[in-house]
């Protein structure tokens, strides 16, 4: 528990009785993301779940496509 409290800058106590610890992380990335990252974070959630077939686009893309695609966004 102090681990993650440490990292989303948040009392341990927030963590304990917050009721959920999902709106402390929520809150802290809303802290700390910009709006273009947010973006970029969607985008490359849509990819991975094309890349591993959970989604799916028009045949204007190969496979390799995507994965380019993801890891230019990981590094981007």
């Amino acid at each position: 528990m102090l681990c993650c409290a440490q990292r989303y800058s948040c009392a341990v106590e927030d963590l304990i009785f917050s009721g959920s610890v999902r709106s402390v992380v929520n809150a802290c990335v809303h802290r700390c993301v910009n709006d273009n990252q947010l973006q970029i974070v969607g985008l490359l959630q849509e990819c991975i779940m094309i890349r591993d077939g959970k989604a799916h686009l028009p045949d204007a893309f190969t496979v390799s496509d995507i994965s380019d695609i993801v890891l230019y966004l990981c590094t981007f």
